[in-house]
């Protein structure tokens, strides 16, 4: 059966279906069905379950939640053309929140960090480190996204006061990351390694006011001023540095809370029904949130953050 054909149908339907189309082939599944040995519109909720969880990793609980639902409409879709009998995902127990919680922890599929391990992990790679500590150590601290990252300008840091203003507030500053910020400006170039390992020095270029002090590139042209261009090259940086952005700020939101309100209480509201106890304690929950600047409700947030209670009950600490 043709499934891209079929998903052809689904998406001319109207705009709205159209979108979800594009969202089912933006997973690139399609790429799958020689490998599962069937076409997408037969597929079986253990071959999208490893899809979604083994091969792409996702976990993000909201994201799954749009994904079967947009995936569940295509095959009743398929159900009501009479190409299946069933939908796959519809009532599957792999797809039960309490299950898909419990599998993202065990797979490995988030990670918390600490500080000391990201500290740990730029200054192995040996080159550039108060560079790779300016940019891990203030999404650490509270920058809540790379884009967010790249749009910082120097002024943007109050030096005197440890804190930094983004995302709309003042955001506190720890020493390390005030020292790794003025250890960066004091390095004289940007070293890479060429394909052989040979050192090469990069001028850096200040003349855009960045914090994150902008690299001259190896064809000698002068960065631009375009944010999602330096979020761009502050990605690769991540990848260097083998830590991703998403776990950094989880992780800074996560152990900011547990210092908040405490550890236990976070974890009792991620565990626990809901009663008299757990509404105050999520009182306590959306005021740290408002207090970090932090723009998700309370709601939100425990939905798509209750997949790291697993690593905090135990411990499971980078």
């Amino acid at each position: 059966m043709d499934s891209r054909k079929i998903l052809e149908e689904f998406a001319a339907i109207d705009g709205h279906h159209n979108t979800m189309t594009k969202a089912i082939v933006g997973t690139h599944i399609l790429d799958c069905e020689e490998e599962y040995g069937t076409d997408l519109v037969h597929f079986t909720d253990e071959m999208l379950f490893d899809f979604f969880l083994i091969k792409k990793k996702y976990y993000r609980l909201f994201h799954i939640s749009l994904l079967v639902s947009q995936f569940s409409q295509f095959y009743n879709y398929c159900v009501i053309k009479g190409y299946i009998k069933y939908d796959p995902l519809q009532q599957s127990l792999l797809f039960s929140k309490d299950y898909l919680i419990d599998k993202i922890a065990t797979l490995g599929n988030v990670k918390l960090y600490s500080r000391e391990y990201v500290k740990r992990k730029c200054e192995e790679i040996g080159i550039n480190v108060p560079y790779y500590l300016s940019i891990v150590l203030l999404l650490y601290d509270g920058v809540q996204s790379q884009k967010e990252l790249a749009s910082l300008k120097y002024e943007d840091v109050d030096f005197a006061k440890k804190q930094i203003f983004s995302g709309g507030c003042n955001l506190p500053l720890c020493a390390d990351t005030i020292k790794a910020i003025k250890n960066m400006y004091e390095l004289e170039n940007f070293v890479v390694l060429s394909k052989t390992g040979k050192p090469l020095a990069r001028d850096f270029y200040d003349d855009n006011n960045f914090l994150i002090r902008q690299i001259v590139s190896t064809r000698n042209t002068v960065p631009t001023d375009n944010i999602e261009q330096n979020k761009k090259v502050l990605s690769r940086k991540f990848k260097v540095i083998d830590l991703d952005p998403g776990f950094l700020s989880d992780s800074s939101i996560l152990f900011r809370l547990a210092d908040r309100i405490g550890k236990d209480v976070l974890i009792n509201i991620f565990n626990s029904e809901q009663n008299g106890e757990r509404q105050r304690d999520i009182e306590l929950l959306k005021n740290a949130l408002e207090e970090f600047g932090i723009g998700t409700s309370a709601k939100n947030f425990l939905f798509n953050y209750r997949v790291y209670s697993p690593l905090l009950e135990e411990n499971v600490i980078l």
